[in-house]
């Protein structure tokens, strides 16, 4: 009878003993799995950076081949503004007077200086290395993957040098060099310079754009019976559309038919050769002062929290760790927004705004080694 009223007693401890097993046995088969399929080498980011290795590839390998033509390219845009400048807009301004020309001489021919400057620095001069074997006598993070050697903070591998570049923000095609800490200030200054002289070419010579734009049809037909382009006849289309159709309109000073027109006061070829060149120059410089000046604004923003383009996206992902944690990332190469462009620039050791307006090869702070945060040094993660 006392056997029988146990029984109950047996059967739930049985089955609690049957269900922990259970859970035991589907723990250590989740574990296996896990160990054998699901490791950190499987993860969804590393999934995604192999399928995208064949890509990456081919994208290296085209910059590296094509850089040179990204340097022509470069070079000569900027070559042809300077000449433009020099064949029709300064004899332009000369025809303004004396002092008008010698304020655009003095202002024109600085700016391009700097653009030329900064830019063939930041072509020429190496980003900057980490030494090898012993002579790397400073602190370390980590081991890169690529070189299999150490690395300083702020040092990333560029797959297009092949090489660790110290404090690297980003590999640049148009300078086929990679942007580092020995010309990341040539390259940033090169790019306020092209957009500061973007803007006073598209400002200098507005109003001599708005009167070639505004009367194409004078250098289209420039010829008494001469052949229309294909862009011509766009124009001409265009031009026609303008023209007013009431009937008591006065005729226009010029007729065309399809193939050809009949121009009564010809146009030399210089003239209509000055007249594309400004059209050319005006929206050549309005688009690159575009391009250019938002890239300046990024590189500007960067620099006043004391990132790179690569270290952005590394705290980014930081801060959303620490959060989770309920902790506080904090940058540990932010030294306030004054004293990030001051290190940036140079702009120590009795250096001055000198340094910037004019063109000086002067070596950026410190040696890309070794940072140093005066606020909570070696600390990255404070509590909340």
């Amino acid at each position: 009878m006392s056997a029988y009223l146990r029984l109950p007693a047996i059967i739930r401890r049985w089955q609690q003993r049957v269900r922990r097993k259970t859970q035991e046995y589907k723990y250590i088969a989740v574990i296996t799995f896990q160990s054998l399929f699901c490791n950190a080498f499987l993860s969804p980011w590393v999934m995604w950076d192999t399928l995208m290795e064949p890509l990456l590839w081919f994208v290296e390998k085209v910059v590296k081949a094509f850089g040179p033509v990204f340097v022509f390219v470069v070079v000569s845009l900027i070559l042809s503004v300077i000449g433009v400048a020099w064949l029709v807009f300064f004899p332009i301004m000369q025809d303004r007077g004396y002092l008008t020309l010698t304020y655009h001489l003095i202002v024109g021919n600085w700016l391009a200086m700097n653009v030329l400057f900064h830019y063939f620095k930041a072509l020429l001069t190496s980003p900057g290395k980490p030494p090898s074997g012993d002579r790397l006598n400073t602190e370390v993070t980590t081991v890169c993957k690529k070189c299999i050697s150490p690395k300083p903070p702020r040092t990333h591998h560029c797959s297009v040098c092949k090489c660790c570049v110290l404090k690297m923000d980003h590999h640049c095609p148009w300078l086929n060099n990679c942007v580092g800490h020995y010309n990341h200030r040539y390259f940033f200054l090169f790019c306020v310079y092209i957009f500061v002289g973007c803007c006073y070419v598209c400002y200098s010579t507005y109003d001599v754009f708005l009167d070639h734009f505004h009367n194409s049809e004078k250098y289209i037909f420039s010829g008494k019976y001469s052949l229309l382009s294909p862009l011509d006849t766009i124009q001409v289309a265009a031009l026609q559309l303008r023209q007013p159709q009431a009937q008591d309109t006065v005729a226009p000073e010029f007729t065309y038919s399809v193939n050809q027109t009949l121009v009564q006061e010809p146009v030399t070829a210089w003239e209509k050769a000055q007249h594309n060149l400004v059209i050319y120059l005006f929206f050549l410089c309005s688009g690159a002062g575009a391009a250019v000046g938002g890239l300046a604004v990024w590189h500007a923003r960067l620099i006043t929290h004391g990132q790179t383009s690569i270290e952005v996206h590394i705290n980014r992902k930081e801060t959303k760790r620490a959060q989770k944690k309920g902790q506080v990332f904090r940058n540990p190469y932010d030294y306030g927004p004054r004293k990030n462009w001051k290190i940036f620039l140079g702009l120590t050791n009795g250096r001055s705004w000198r340094h910037v307006l004019f063109p000086s090869s002067h070596l950026p702070t410190g040696d890309g080694l070794t940072w140093h945060n005066p606020q909570d040094y070696g600390r990255r993660v404070l509590p909340v």
